[in-house]
């Protein structure tokens, strides 16, 4: 009895609020959309920021970068994204060990950091956090935007860990 007394009041206020989606509509078969209003400022600003910003500055790479630096950078980021990430993970150790004697340790954090977006993407957040806490074990030596990202990624690490474990 009490169970369907629960299941007759929540099919009724589902029909209650789904009848609120018409409220204020001009004609009976339109629907009004709450977020239209902002929808239409995002999409002018996305097309704003690309025609002023990301167009001219992909003209740029397209005609100064050479075609097999841009046919690497592809790759790179056509195989971090890919299922199975196994190849540039790869590439992102060697570039790490390459990178581990230098003394700019700009080229450390900045490897530590790709390869921890890897784990990230592929799911190995153990690895992730530990890579990501050496890339900030440099920290003394970098700029504050560059911790900032590494911070950012590190919290991301945690807060999935934190999920899987509820």
């Amino acid at each position: 009895m009490m169970r369907t007394a629960g299941l007759t009041l929540g099919l009724v206020g589902v029909m209650v609020v789904s009848g609120c989606s018409t409220l204020g509509a001009k004609s009976a078969g339109q629907k009004l959309d709450p977020w239209e209003n902002w929808n239409r400022k995002v999409f002018t600003f996305n097309e704003d920021l690309d025609a002023a910003v990301l167009k001219p500055v992909a003209t740029v790479y397209s005609k100064f970068v050479p075609q097999l630096v841009r046919r690497g950078v592809d790759n790179f980021f056509g195989n971090a994204s890919s299922r199975n990430s196994a190849s540039a993970l790869a590439h992102i150790d060697e570039a790490v060990e390459l990178a581990g004697p230098l003394s700019d340790k700009k080229y450390s954090f900045d490897a530590l950091s790709v390869k921890g977006q890897i784990l990230i993407r592929q799911g190995n957040l153990a690895a992730a956090a530990d890579i990501l806490n050496r890339a900030l074990a440099l920290a003394p030596e970098l700029k504050v935007e560059k911790l900032f990202y590494a911070y950012l990624d590190r919290g991301d690490v945690y807060n999935q860990l934190a999920n899987k474990c509820d």
